[in-house]
């Protein structure tokens, strides 16, 4: 994530995050569900820490919550499908609801 130059002024000096999609606003940090989809069996992630621009509200997950996240879904996702009866259309779309 890009790093805005300025700084928030008074005591805190710490670099804000810019967007990386518009560059023009602050990354805010707020705590959301996640909810997935796939295949019908819907999967939550309760109280996941989202960062959200204020500008044009792009989301993004810090590096660390994003792989465990995925990780979490591609051993869902493997249990699914180990659990289909065969001939199933295994080509159906992994999709965010």
């Amino acid at each position: 994530m890009a790093k805005c130059k300025s700084t928030i002024k008074g005591d805190d000096k710490k670099e804000q995050l810019c967007c990386p999609l518009c560059e023009k606003g602050i990354l805010k940090p707020y705590i959301k569900d996640l909810k997935f989809t796939y295949r019908g069996h819907k999967t939550t992630f309760k109280q996941e820490k989202v960062f959200s621009c204020n500008v044009c509200d792009f989301e993004n997950l810090s590096k660390e919550d994003n792989k465990r996240i995925e990780r979490a879904l591609i051993v869902r996702r493997f249990a699914i499908d180990d659990s289909q009866p065969r001939g199933y259309n295994a080509k159906q779309n992994f999709h965010s609801s």
